[in-house]
């Protein structure tokens, strides 16, 4: 599986995030959660938009352009050959020195993941 980190898509087993990521330590990250039907993700641009006004509500800076990370998006799910998928977009605020300060010069991480969709089982439904 490929997923795109930071700026290219690299194997899933050479993507690395570092412990120090504010995302992981602090949970100082946005992210959308989203479907692929057909190989189209649903409402992408309306996902897109949302993370980009939580992102500035939070002052975590999208290292790339909406139209760019649309784009990153396509890439990762077309080259894992995803028709129906889960896609997730993340960014964190990034490694920066330690505390809380939100204002911390730091390099935001960006992640997109793509999964094939596995629906619970029928009976979950019930």
């Amino acid at each position: 599986m490929q997923v795109f980190l930071n700026d290219k898509l690299v194997p899933e087993s050479d993507a690395r995030v570092s412990v120090l990521d504010r995302g992981f330590l602090y949970g100082d990250s946005v992210f959308e959660t989203l479907r692929a039907y057909g190989g189209v993700p649903f409402m992408l641009s309306t996902h897109l938009r949302r993370l980009a006004r939580s992102a500035d509500a939070l002052g975590i800076h999208i290292p790339i352009s909406i139209d760019e990370l649309r784009s990153a998006v396509m890439s990762t799910l077309e080259a894992n050959s995803l028709k129906n998928a889960y896609l997730r977009v993340m960014v964190s605020r990034g490694v920066g020195p330690p505390g809380f300060d939100p204002t911390a010069d730091t390099t935001p991480t960006l992640v997109v993941l793509a999964r094939e969709l596995s629906p619970y089982p029928d009976e979950m439904y019930t």
